[in-house]
């Protein structure tokens, strides 16, 4: 009986363990030497974040019927965090002197903390912005932290130029808007103090709207939100991205060259499967190569 109650408390510590401390999503996200072009495609560089309305994580206020197709990726190098969007938009709508507030039509928008849920964070340590395509093909972008300031491309911002890189693509024949940004790691954390590395964890929310102006004013909004950073103010409800490895660059060596193998271009990709490949296909034609020697040396 009483081996019986040990047992017992051992699985009930282990169930416990097995909890997990946060409910939010987690990611790790492999780094890379080439950043991506900020174009609005989506660069093999990439890893797909998720696909919209995979976990619980989501909102559903204004997309009940989880009809908003789309999915996030994302990549990170030593200066800049990289994201992208992807998302059925049937209809693209903007006009430039709404730039201040363009959650009021068609936008992309990104919130970030610099810093775990739970991490603690100050304004200094937030990011969020939107970007977006006018109707008549102006990019268009919008700061929304510090909270006590709005900027964009609008003649009333703060800021002549904008602080970070973003890019909206319409491809009209899909229907899908693709919302790229390229955030230095210097702005996402203003104070100066955090370096961001192997390891490092951030929190990420994402949103994106698809109504138009007209149905927004109705109160008909119609967007999809992944954590609650922009529309619920909930920035710590984001996922956890914690910054993984940055491919290894698999280069020609003067041992390879001189056993007559053949040469292994430098692998660059976010996928690490691709990297292992190329380190043990160099590896099979070295010994390749030195048992074809051997075997002449014999023969000879």
């Amino acid at each position: 009986m009483k081996k019986l109650g040990i047992v017992l408390m051992i699985a009930m510590v282990l169930s416990l363990i097995a909890v997990p401390i946060s409910a939010a999503d987690s990611f790790t996200v492999p780094g890379t030497h080439t950043p991506p072009v900020i174009d609005g495609e989506i660069d093999s560089f990439y890893m797909k974040i998720n696909d919209f309305y995979s976990s619980d994580s989501f909102k559903t206020n204004a997309d009940p019927d989880k009809s908003i197709k789309g999915s996030a990726y994302a990549t990170y190098d030593k200066n800049n965090f990289y994201f992208l969007l992807a998302v059925e938009t049937p209809v693209n709508e903007n006009f430039a002197d709404n730039a201040l507030d363009m959650g009021v039509s068609v936008c992309g928008y990104l919130a970030l903390l610099s810093t775990a849920p739970g991490g603690g964070w100050t304004d200094d340590s937030r990011f969020e912005a939107g970007i977006a395509l006018s109707n008549d093909g102006q990019q268009m972008w919008k700061v929304c932290s510090p909270a006590n300031i709005k900027d964009s491309s609008h003649e009333k911002a703060v800021w002549a130029k904008c602080p970070f890189t973003g890019f909206t693509r319409r491809d009209e024949a899909s229907k899908y808007n693709f919302y790229e940004f390229q955030i230095p790691w210097s702005f996402l954390d203003r104070t100066g103090k955090m370096t961001f590395t192997e390891g490092s964890k951030i929190t990420l929310n994402y949103s994106a709207t698809i109504h138009k102006r007209d149905e927004y004013s109705a109160g008909k909004a119609h967007y999809m939100e992944y954590g609650g950073g922009v529309w619920n103010g909930g920035y710590e409800d984001g996922a956890v991205l914690t910054l993984g490895a940055i491919p290894i660059l698999v280069e020609t060596t003067a041992a390879a060259a001189a056993s007559g193998t053949t040469a292994v271009p430098a692998a660059q990709t976010g996928d690490t499967g691709v990297v292992l490949y190329a380190v043990i296909a160099a590896a099979a034609l070295a010994v390749f190569a030195i048992g074809k020697k051997q075997r002449k040396q014999i023969i000879g």
